[in-house]
């Protein structure tokens, strides 16, 4: 079994490393359509609630894929499932890029959260399988790196090359390294070389009967809004609602995630030290309530804020990732994040950008924001409710 492969951090930080390449493109993938929004409006002449809306469609892909990846990863192992992430995601970009109508640019959309929704599962499963318990919120961390430095560089990628070529160009060049990612990972990538889990209704009922299990569930989905969902909409925001130039809007959005690279290994050593519970707990409240000033700061305290609020809500990752790993059996892992990222995702990653973009057509942006912190900083109250069980070893 993969557990008996376990090493302490250092033994296996290149495979890790590794591992935060592929997970920084399949970010990248995703987060780049943000700062490409307004273009892509005026492209296909949309409105700022259909615009919200393609995000929803991403999530669908991905959230569908995601939940059915352990039949896949079941079959060919995770390695080869990771492989196959990458494939498809490249090969996604080509057909949106080339897409002449909305119709193919959606079909692209889902094509392209499908591919992606591939690559957790199985990528939590090879890094749980190769580092110790006590060591994994570091492990995590590092990994955490990759969305993290996605979010940092999207928006800088969108400003460089809008420059001087369309974002369809942008877009091609994105599937070109998705592709070659593959290549290299299929050459030089470790581990994942054992199969994952099916969401067989057994294995489901086990899960799903767990309190902790639907906690986990909501926070992630919180957490996944404050990221995704403001990541999503915030540059559109900062141009429309407080009358930021775009390139000064993107300059500030790539800005505000490059504390979060440092950040996001303290995280990691806070929840091995102080344990998941507190951390969440800490992280919750805090990044609540930078996202409701995300909606009442104007000027320099708005610019503080957009700052701050990603290192808050991003460091909740590692702590959540690890409060996954003690909810289910070794084995387990890949199907525990194959069902509660799906739900995550699509409610973080499309719902509600998809809300927030009606409030920006019909009220504004700002009041999305003020609604979605409070629900974060009250959500503190069910991690007193979090247990973990008991496992035997496998």
């Amino acid at each position: 079994m993969a557990s008996s492969e376990q090493k302490d951090f250092f033994s296996n930080i290149t495979p890790i490393f590794f591992l935060a390449g592929i997970v920084f493109f399949n970010f990248l993938s995703r987060v780049i359509f943000s700062p490409l929004l307004l273009t892509i409006e005026k492209d296909f002449n949309l409105n700022h609630a259909q615009a919200g809306s393609l995000f929803l469609l991403i999530s669908v892909g991905y959230s569908i894929t995601m939940f059915l990846s352990g039949f896949v990863s079941s079959r060919i192992a995770h390695r080869k499932t990771i492989l196959l992430s990458a494939l498809i995601s490249g090969l996604s970009f080509f057909v949106i890029s080339s897409s002449s109508t909305l119709v193919g640019f959606k079909i692209g959309l889902v094509t392209l959260g499908i591919g992606c929704g591939f690559y957790f599962p199985s990528g939590i499963a090879i890094i749980t399988s190769l580092i110790e318990a006590k060591k994994l919120g570091k492990a995590l961390g590092l990994h955490e790196l990759g969305p993290n430095l996605a979010y940092v560089l999207a928006p800088v990628v969108a400003e460089l090359f809008l420059g001087f070529t369309s974002w369809r160009i942008i877009l091609m060049v994105l599937g070109s390294a998705n592709l070659l990612m593959a290549v290299v990972f299929g050459f030089f990538g470790q581990g994942g070389h054992f199969p994952g889990e099916a969401p067989r209704l057994r294995n489901l009922r086990k899960m799903l009967s767990q309190t902790s299990f639907w906690i986990i569930i909501i926070f992630f989905s919180l957490a996944a809004a404050g990221t995704i969902g403001v990541y999503s909409i915030i540059p559109t925001y900062l141009v429309v609602e407080r009358g930021m130039e775009q390139a000064t809007a993107n300059t500030l959005f790539s800005l505000s995630r490059i504390s979060v690279l440092f950040v996001i290994l303290l995280a990691g050593y806070l929840v091995d030290r102080v344990g998941t519970k507190l951390s969440i707990g800490i992280i919750m409240v805090t990044a609540g309530l930078t996202t409701i000033l995300l909606g009442l700061t104007t000027n320099l305290g708005l610019i503080i804020v957009v700052l701050i609020q990603p290192v808050l809500i991003s460091s909740f990752f590692p702590a959540g990732f690890a409060a996954i790993s003690k909810i289910a059996p070794p084995r387990m892992h890949n199907l525990a994040v194959s069902v509660i990222l799906p739900l995550s995702v699509l409610f973080g990653g499309g719902i509600v950008p998809a809300i927030l973009g009606l409030l920006g057509e019909h009220s504004s942006f700002s009041t999305g924001f003020v609604l979605l912190g409070g629900l974060t900083m009250t959500s503190v109250v069910i991690a007193f409710f979090l247990k973990y069980p008991e496992f035997k070893k496998e």
